[in-house]
């Protein structure tokens, strides 16, 4: 009987579907449904406890979002405080302490603050609102730091009761008795030239302020929640309590209760969130704890939340029960639908299949067609049919259209990889603005300009920009703007101040256009870039600093100085005169500046001709034209005139002469009248000699006993060869008595030796006295002290060869040098090396310490290469953090190598000590250069990919792998 009843199951199992359907229906009631309720009971536990432990962590989470929003609160209301008008009002006043804590106490009582305090930058109080004395000295603390150097900050910190005394009003010191913690908040007031430096300092006291934890409380468990009257929550010191909800209405705080160490352990050793289950009063529970971090990132206590666990004790046990009763129900109705639908879900189910897999092959067209009857599987199928007609359709769009988005996103990225391109190498700052809304975008860079991150300047807006911006410039700003908008220009551009996180103000080129319009005609978008310009306008206040100077120099020298150009046509001009053309001419160097006729109108008629022949023969020749001459001056009358200059040919045949004019009157009075007038002669500011045919001294006036420091007795008698001319000029005596002989004078720039053995620059002018027989009977000497003329050519030279900072050659002498070596190289065949310098790390050096401090650094970096050099090599700045040194026949690269650890070697500033270093691009002089020029962009692409393979080393040109 049952081996029958069994071999039937087995043929049923094996030849009917529905039968293994209904056999495996049945089997969730007899194995399935043990596991699932034990299943559902774990599932239940665990998602009653995921349910709590979730709550618990959106609570926590919750209190630290408060007190973080009540830390970033406090440190906003004081950074705006330490800006208000009326505070500066009263420190420019420098008002009583009694006003100070006046003002002090109102403004924290309006904010809630425990303490509101005025100090000095080294701590010292000045005027607070919680009782300090002037006087008294605050504990540092990381947001005092921080606002000394101008940073606003707050954090939650911690001090030790005699340290909170310090800070905490009177009626609140009861509660410093342990270590206390405070929301401390700190900020530097702005600083003013007449105003002396100081910090805001406020904060609200945690300790026993029963006040803030119950507001917590008020928003983390609301009020309708079955957690609003039992939940807890506590702030802790370490692992004590020092501020507590009350756990009923009657109750007080559990303060200076201390946490189990397994909690403290967890939260403050190891900064881990804990979450688990704790015993309070002999009620269990359900907690959480997460460390508090001060600003320096110390764990200096915790925030916990607490709900009594009993609730989802009960609700998981019902949640448990309402499942398994469920899924019992849903068993039963499984197996049964099981059983009935098997059969005909399998006859079905294999047409469907067979379709499906013959479509998935790749026969397109296959379909299933009608399939009685016509339920929800024979619409099924009918759907099925028109949902692969739609597929097959779609799929060939799609094909389509994956092709056009391909190729356009092809061209989106590689236009998306050109613009990052190009503001990556402009090293631009970008900006988007929306007109209407204020709505502002930044980049990086446009932040990095101005010393912040872009995370310090959150939240942006339009006003971030016009917070940064030189008021000065808001209003030529705003206007160039409203052109714009007009349609009068095609492009916003301005340039304008803005200072920098340093305090100082950066030169930016702030340039955009509009892109968008609404409707009805107004700016909605617009965006644009931001480029510093600083150096470039550091570099034409230095050129025109120069030029001032050079104009103030040659403005206070005697006479003229000039520079005449002489056209091919004939006429001519001054392109510069100094003002001293007025005193020789009577006209302005703008009367000459286009057409010398000026000038030409004032010549005495008789020595025009003669001038003019000078000028022609040095235009001729290109030699040095002199001359002296009369002029009708309008003012002054007649007036004798020397002049000198040294002629050049320009390419467009246009005759150059730079030269000096001065007047000669008394010189040429002198002359005259020295023969008529011994007065004259003993007036004379000009130093004057006679001596005979055999060059005696037979006389000399008073000038020139000053001049030389000798007395009369001491000259008389003598020869000149007393003042020792010839030392720095050999031959100088042959050539002016040949001079005499010849043309009966003769005049030169001499170094002449006084009495005291200083050789003194002197202007000689020597004329020929003759008998009755045309022989040499006398001469007399004009000395000219050009000291002083000689010092200011000399300052004139070297404001033009020198570079004013470092007091090394500029550019304009390194070219100079540099020919001179490449000719010397040239004709001795020796090994010449071009080494182009830029410092790494300087513009950090800047940013950080200031210019002033760049500047030191770039002065001793001169000075130290200068003693790294040999006497016949060059150093030259080019600029900027910009060197040349130029090798004369190096023996090997070591000295390349001394350079870079010359310029490393720490520098030791007023604010610290800073290290750099050095990236050379090097380049040899191989004969075949015809200009420094070339030699010079060989040197500048070796220094560009010194920079590009890690910078702190040298790379040669044309050796690619020579790296060093």
């Amino acid at each position: 009987m049952i081996s029958k009843l069994l071999e039937r199951w087995r043929r049923s199992w094996s030849e009917s579907l529905v039968f293994r359907l209904s056999a495996l229906a049945l089997v969730p009631l007899l194995l399935v449904l043990p596991v699932a309720i034990v299943a559902t009971a774990l599932i239940g536990t665990w998602i009653s406890d995921t349910h709590s432990d979730d709550t618990l962590r959106g609570n926590l989470t919750g209190s630290e979002n408060y007190l973080s929003q009540l830390r970033e609160r406090t440190r906003q209301q004081i950074a705006q405080y330490a800006k208000s008008e009326k505070l500066a009002e009263m420190m420019d006043q420098q008002a009583r302490p009694q006003d100070f804590e006046t003002l002090l106490g109102a403004q924290a009582k309006e904010w809630g603050l425990s303490y509101l305090i005025l100090a000095r930058p080294d701590g010292v109080v000045i005027a607070s609102s919680s009782g300090q004395q002037p006087g008294d000295r605050l504990p540092d603390s990381f947001v005092l730091r921080q606002a000394r150097i101008g940073v606003s900050n707050a954090a939650i910190e911690l001090f030790e009761p005699d340290q909170a005394r310090l800070l905490v009003p009177t009626e609140d010191r009861s509660a410093t008795i342990s270590n206390t913690l405070l929301i401390n908040a700190a900020a530097h007031t702005p600083l003013a030239v007449d105003r002396s430096e100081a910090l805001l300092i406020g904060g609200v006291t945690i300790n026993g302020n029963t006040a803030i934890v119950e507001h917590i409380r008020e928003i983390v468990f609301p009020v309708v929640s079955h957690t609003a009257e039992s939940g807890m929550i506590a702030i802790h010191s370490g692992d004590t309590i020092v501020a507590a909800t009350r756990r009923n209405s009657g109750s007080k705080p559990p303060t200076g209760f201390a946490e189990p160490a397994y909690i403290s352990r967890t939260v403050l050793q190891r900064g881990q969130m804990w979450v688990g289950r704790i015993i309070r009063d002999e009620v269990s529970y359900a907690a959480a704890f997460s460390p508090i971090i001060d600003g320096e990132g110390r764990r200096v206590g915790m925030v916990g939340v607490a709900l009594p666990d009993q609730t989802y004790r009960n609700n998981r046990l019902v949640l448990i029960l309402a499942a398994i009763g469920l899924l019992s129900l849903i068993m039963l109705a499984i197996s049964a639908v099981f059983y009935r639908t098997g059969s005909e879900l399998t006859r079905r189910i294999k047409s469907l299949n067979s379709v499906m897999s013959a479509f998935r092959d790749g026969q397109r067209h296959a379909r299933v067609g009608p399939l009685p009857p016509a339920d929800e599987l024979g619409r099924l199928a009918l759907n099925f049919d028109q949902l692969l007609d739609t597929i097959d359709e779609q799929d060939t769009r799609l094909r389509f259209r994956n092709d056009e988005l391909r190729r356009l996103g092809q061209e989106l990225q590689a236009q998306h990889s050109r613009l990052n391109q190009v503001v990556t190498g402009t090293h631009a700052g970008t900006w988007a603005w929306n007109v209407q809304t204020g709505e502002t975008h930044f980049n990086e860079r446009w932040a990095e300009i101005v010393g912040y991150a872009l995370a310090e300047l959150q939240p942006i807006s339009i006003r971030t920009w016009e917070n940064l911006t030189h008021p000065g410039d808001l209003k030529e700003s705003g206007e160039a703007l409203q052109r714009h908008f007009r349609g009068e220009t095609p492009h916003y551009d301005f340039e304008l101040r803005m200072r920098h996180k340093d305090g100082h103000w950066v030169w930016v080129h702030d340039r955009g256009a509009v892109s968008e319009w609404t409707d009805d005609g107004r700016p909605q978008w617009m965006f644009g870039t931001h480029m510093d310009v600083s150096e470039r306008r550091e570099a034409e206040e230095a050129r025109n600093e120069i030029l001032s100077r050079l104009q103030h120099l040659s403005a206070n020298v005697p006479g003229c100085l000039y520079q005449y150009n002489l056209r091919p046509d004939g006429s001519s001009y001054f392109s510069h005169a100094s003002a001293g053309i007025t005193d020789i001419y009577g006209c302005t160097p703008e009367d000459v500046r286009r057409d010398a006729t000026p000038v030409f109108e004032v010549l005495h008629p008789d020595d025009v001709p003669a001038i003019w022949a000078g000028i022609q023969l040095s235009a001729a020749d290109l030699s040095p034209w002199r001359a002296v001459y009369r002029v009708r001056h309008p003012v002054r009358g007649e007036r004798w005139i020397e002049g000198s200059a040294s002629p050049e040919r320009s390419e467009d045949g246009v005759v150059t002469w730079d030269g000096y004019l001065r007047d000669v009157t008394e010189q040429q009075h002198a002359k005259e009248q020295l023969k008529l007038a011994a007065s004259v002669f003993a007036a004379t500011q000009e130093g004057i000699i006679i001596t005979d045919a055999r060059q005696r001294i037979i006389d000399v006036n008073p000038a020139c006993l000053r001049i030389t420091g000798y007395s009369r007795d001491e000259m008389l008698g003598r020869t000149t060869a007393l003042l020792d001319i010839g030392r720095d000029a050999p031959g100088i005596h042959e050539e002016q008595a040949a001079a005499l002989l010849r043309d009966g004078n003769w005049k030169g720039e001499v170094s002449s030796r006084n009495k005291s053995g200083e050789y003194v620059p002197q202007l000689w002018s020597v004329s020929a006295v003759f008998d009755e027989t045309d022989r040499l009977g006398h001469s007399v000497t004009v000395l000219t002290d050009i000291r002083q003329l000689k010092a200011q050519q000399d300052e004139l030279d070297r404001l033009a060869h020198y570079d004013a900072l470092t007091g090394i050659p500029n550019r304009r002498l390194l070219h100079d040098r540099l020919e001179k070596a490449m000719a010397y190289s040239r004709r001795r065949g020796t090994v010449l090396a071009v080494c182009l310098m830029d410092l790494d790390g300087f513009k950090t050096v800047n940013d950080t310490y200031g210019h002033s401090a760049g500047d030191r650094l770039l002065i001793e970096t001169a000075h130290r290469l200068t003693r790294v050099l040999r006497n016949d090599d060059t150093i030259a700045r080019l600029g900027g953090d910009e060197f040349v040194l130029i090798f004369h026949d190096p023996a090997d690269t070591s000295v390349f190598d001394r350079v870079l650890e010359t310029v490393a070697a720490p520098v030791r500033l007023d604010d610290g000590v800073v290290s750099v270093s050095a990236s050379m691009g090097i380049a040899y002089f191989d004969h075949e250069h015809n200009d420094g020029e070339m030699l010079l962009r060989e040197a500048d692409r070796a220094l560009y990919r010194s920079k590009q393979n890690g910078r702190n080393r040298y790379m040669v040109f044309g050796r690619p792998d020579d790296t060093h």
